[in-house]
């Protein structure tokens, strides 16, 4: 009977928590996904033993050199993003009769001495008389990582992964040991000044993230990543000048920094860029797709490699875009971006880009997550053919003013992700829009295109995506917002009863906006639908108003000026 490994690695969700700043947040989670790749390295040259979760994308070398100091153990070459592509768990397939455990152990000890040495030195540097020891960070490591194994006899015909996994959940549902004092935390402090510099470079995380040279953008940096686009010198200067509002937190500095970009980007400082999007997305029907293709270790590792290619891609059109991976791997997806990127010269004129706004990257990313599916799909057409669920992804999004506690961020984003899976279709994007004031937009939109109700949301978003900033966006939104209110009974009635006489209330409404006839005919076209029988059979939960609400509200959220 085949006898198979896992491994799992925490505590995750709690250290991330904890985060305070951008840098944190980053450093926190890819210290998991670096922690894993070099163990699942160092696993990979033991005898008797086949890593085959997660992919790697090369075989590691016999004498894999973890501990010595230096640069860490690295794939094949590949730009790099910033992002842990790595999950909190390995799965080994011992291909001797008796796995020796005892060697895992030590492969796991001898990695973590190999970063316990690598943050004492940044500390040391940094620190300078009250840095801590290595022996001191080592033997807080071995405290605090909670690095849990469990041996599994799988019989014949079971999925590996489909198997193990429970065996997991329950290890990492275990009592959990008590935190670190803060005073004494050497992680968190290596967390926070995981950005400084030393006279070659900066921490070894960031090396291996990013390459030399390069640092963690602030909050300020992500969110306002379309300022810069057009004015970046103006717009690194001023990040300079107001270093402790960048990377500290200093309210007054903040203050000033807002005021100055004010005066240097004018009406094109919006009312979003003071907001940051914060996105967790989780494949749907991948369950199915295991069961259906089988149980052999390299059935798995082709999965597998599924997995780490989309998760590869995916860094990508997150970086390009402007935002900021913090975990990749595979279909679980964690990143921070700004919530709109149209890029544009000093003139005003626009530059074509791929995304200009999230839900546009949103779509992009579950576009190209289906187009890997698909190929991966040919290596097993007889046994996914009878699969009737199309594999996706759901999104989690929390859009918070910078104010807002990373923490509070997150768990919106987390909380929002859950109730998309929960949803009856799945494949849904759910979004927490929250303001300074303590408003909050919860909704839920299906991303299915039978009806093209996702499409149409997006084409209609994109249509009035830059009105101009003279105050029209403001009645606009609120003036439409009243009276989709006031007619939804009418709606809902005409709905069942005449919904041929839909189109002239929708248009008689757009025209009542006089100033947004040029695209009111996406508008109109996505409340058709939305009222159609067609939806009405797809979707028979849908609430048609609480979808044309969300849509105005954001299209008001996409215009509003900073001085409102």
């Amino acid at each position: 009977m085949p006898i198979y490994t896992g491994i799992t690695i925490g505590p995750i969700d709690r250290t991330i928590e904890n985060a305070r700043f951008t840098r944190e947040l980053w450093a926190s989670s890819y210290f998991f996904s670096y922690l894993m790749h070099q163990l699942a390295l160092k696993l990979s040259a033991l005898s008797d033993c086949q890593v085959i979760l997660p992919y790697l994308d090369r075989p590691a070398p016999d004498d894999a050199p973890l501990v010595e100091a230096g640069p860490p153990v690295e794939a094949e070459p590949m730009a790099k993003t910033g992002a842990g592509l790595y999950p909190d768990r390995i799965i080994l397939h011992h291909t001797g009769a008796a796995p020796d455990i005892q060697s895992i152990r030590n492969a796991a000890k001898e990695v973590i001495k190999g970063v316990a040495a690598k943050i004492a030195l940044h500390l040391k540097h940094h620190q300078e008389q009250s840095a801590p020891s290595q022996d001191e960070v080592q033997k807080q490591l071995f405290q605090f990582l909670q690095l849990n194994a469990q041996q599994v006899d799988i019989p014949s015909g079971q999925n590996v992964i489909l198997t193990i996994s429970p065996f997991l959940d329950a290890i990492e549902l275990a009592p959990k040991m008590p935190d670190i004092a803060p005073a004494s935390n050497h992680l968190a402090h290596f967390f926070n000044l995981v950005n400084a510099r030393t006279k070659k470079d900066t921490s070894f995380l960031i090396q291996d993230g990013f390459g030399q040279g390069k640092r963690f953008d602030s909050l300020i940096e992500i969110a306002a990543r379309e300022l810069r686009d057009s004015k970046p010198t103006v717009f690194d200067d001023l990040i300079a000048k107001h270093f402790k509002a960048a990377n500290i937190g200093d309210d007054q500095a903040e203050a000033e920094l807002i005021a100055d970009l004010e005066a240097s980007f004018g009406d094109k400082f919006l009312h979003l860029h003071k907001h940051l999007a914060i996105v967790h997305a989780d494949g749907d029907y991948l369950g199915k797709v295991l069961e259906c293709i089988g149980e052999e270790p390299g059935q798995i590792e082709v999965f597998s490699k599924f997995m780490f290619n989309f998760a590869q891609d995916a860094a990508q059109l997150i970086s390009s875009y402007g935002g900021v991976p913090v975990y990749i791997g595979g279909d679980d997806l964690f990143f921070m971006a700004p919530v709109r990127r149209i890029a544009s010269d000093d003139a005003g004129k626009k530059t074509p880009g791929t995304s200009p706004h999230l839900f546009k990257l949103l779509d992009v990313l579950d576009k190209k997550f289906q187009e890997h599916y698909e190929k991966f799909r040919q290596n097993y057409p007889q046994q996914l053919k009878k699969l009737e669920e199309q594999p996706a992804l759901s999104f989690g999004v929390s859009i918070a003013h910078y104010k807002t506690p990373l923490y509070e961020s997150i768990r919106m984003s987390r909380d929002a992700l859950k109730a998309a899976k929960k949803a009856t279709d799945k494949h849904t994007l759910a979004l927490r829009l929250g303001t300074h004031s303590g408003r909050m937009l919860s909704i839920e939109l299906p991303m299915g295109n039978h009806p093209p109700l996702w499409e149409s949301f997006l084409h209609t978003l994109s249509e009035y995506l830059v009105i101009g900033n003279k105050g029209d966006e403001a009645s606009f939104g609120n003036a439409l917002a009243r009276r989709l209110v006031l007619l939804d009974p009418l709606f809902e009635y005409m709905r069942y009863q005449r919904e041929w006489s839909l189109r002239l209330v929708f248009e008689n409404l757009i025209k009542q906006n006089a100033q947004f006839l040029g695209q009111g005919q996406a508008f109109i076209q996505y409340l058709e639908l939305l009222y159609s029988e067609e939806c009405r059979k797809v979707y028979p939960k849908l609430q048609p108003s609480a979808l044309v609400l969300a849509l105005v509200r954001l299209i008001h959220f996409y215009n509003r000026s900073n001085q409102r």
